[in-house]
């Protein structure tokens, strides 16, 4: 097994001198979290992304800040197994139709497609001339998986076919005034921009260059992460440990505010009509829609360390599993499990 890696068995995690935070959800109003495993790598995990693999084992894509892409292989029976790994690898990652697409880090216009299971190089897209800053695929609501990559620099979109992994169209994106793009995130024909400026700007995918609208997302410190669910907007920025609600088909509107984070929000997910966000205050928290009360109410709250969880995914394996990674290079999969109702915290040592 590599040195940059550390298999902690299931058995093995019991003598570990940490102490985590074990935090019970009640099943209709959010999940349940009753275990995890536990990876290290070397550097901090900046993304993480599964794919459904044969049986009961699913594989786990990891990217870290010290450049390598790892593709692990996770059973309850062994845990976490390093299959393969790839090195010069940028900070952005995305697994689309059994392929991982990876930014290159010696080449920031390039983007590297691999086969997510082995990482076996399979072809570098090009068509970019600035440097690459996000990657996503098209979220579809329908199967097929979605077939779609859409990437983007400081100027230009480029739409990229996942069956022929040849680029699709292209357009440019000008502004009255400078600003930056921070994150992106692509639904059906939709394409959502994140901008320094605090505005989340919409383009259509098909009719390439058209501004749909223009969203008041955040005051200050500009838009850094974007989700969209159910046609509301899920938005967070630098400067606030906060993530805003907005209602995009209707009144473009804030509808509600998801408060309780200590520090700033790095992760927004959707998964089985539920909210999740992560946070560099180690915490991943819970959030469903409550039609009693019209807005969305935290359900629960699991502490996973202290140093800050930075990327987390959902897995449909095993019941339902959140794989989080944090800044120290922990990788830790944690049960979405049904409990029944109420809710429970307590504190386990090992």
């Amino acid at each position: 097994m590599s040195n940059h890696v550390r298999h902690l068995r299931r058995e093995q995690a019991h003598s570990m001198s940490s102490t985590y935070t074990e935090t019970v959800f009640s099943r209709d109003s959010a999940i349940a979290s009753s275990r995890f495993q536990a990876l290290e790598v070397s550097g901090g995990i900046c993304a993480v992304c599964t794919l459904e693999d044969e049986g009961s084992s699913i594989i786990v894509l990891t990217l870290s800040t010290d450049n390598i892409c790892r593709s692990l292989r996770f059973t309850d029976a062994a845990g976490c197994v390093e299959v393969a790994a790839i090195r010069d690898c940028g900070k952005k990652m995305v697994v689309a139709k059994s392929m991982v697409c990876v930014l290159e880090e010696n080449n920031h216009c390039d983007i590297r497609v691999c086969e997510a299971k082995t990482l076996k190089h399979i072809v570098h897209l090009r068509g970019h001339e600035l440097p690459i800053l996000d990657i996503c695929v098209v979220a579809s609501p329908t199967p097929p998986s979605p077939s779609c990559l859409v990437s983007l620099d400081a100027r230009t979109v480029c739409v990229w076919d996942l069956e022929t992994l040849a680029r699709m169209h292209s357009f440019n994106f000008t502004l009255d005034h400078p600003c930056s793009v921070k994150c992106i995130r692509a639904v059906e024909d939709t394409l959502y921009l994140g901008f320094s400026d605090g505005m989340v700007r919409t383009y259509s995918l098909e009719s390439q260059a058209c501004l749909l609208e223009e969203i008041r997302a955040v005051d200050a410190g500009g838009v850094s992460v974007v989700e969209v669910n159910e046609g509301n907007l899920f938005v967070s920025s630098h400067n606030s440990f906060d993530v805003k609600v907005i209602d995009v088909n209707r009144t473009k509107a804030v509808v509600g505010v998801l408060q309780g984070h200590t520090d700033k929000v790095n992760a927004i997910l959707h998964y089985d009509s539920v909210i999740y966000t992560a946070s560099s205050d180690g915490t991943i928290r819970a959030w469903l829609w409550k039609e009693e009360s019209g807005g969305f109410t935290k359900v629960g709250c699991c502490k996973i360390n202290e140093c800050g969880v930075n990327c987390m995914v959902a897995s449909s394996s095993s019941g339902g599993m959140l794989i989080t990674g944090n800044v120290l290079g922990r990788l830790m999969g944690i049960d979405l499990v049904n409990r029944g109702n109420g809710s429970e915290e307590r504190e386990t040592s090992g």
